[in-house]
């Protein structure tokens, strides 16, 4: 029942996590720091991949498919993006 409760909260986080270490990944790949253009291809690979999660999900036993919870990862793909332009 908790995890119900902070179902959404988890997803953002997630993605968010997700976000900054895509593009902490890519900072590290490109001989530039952090990059505008970084930010913006960390979010499309993290927004890319929420669709394909819950497409995913559809197979496990127990879980399904839902359109709020892909709305809490792109949500969380936002967040991590302003968390990554803040950090750098």
């Amino acid at each position: 029942m908790m995890f119900r409760s902070f179902d959404k909260i988890y997803h953002i986080v997630e993605f968010a996590i997700l976000v900054i270490s895509i593009a902490w990944s890519l900072s590290r790949i490109r001989t530039t720091k952090w990059s505008p253009m970084v930010l913006v291809i960390a979010f499309a690979i993290a927004a890319g991949y929420a669709p394909v999660d819950e497409w995913h999900q559809s197979w496990v036993p127990g879980r399904d498919v839902s359109l709020a919870d892909m709305a809490a990862d792109w949500g969380g793909c936002l967040l991590g993006s302003v968390a990554s332009f803040w950090i750098r």
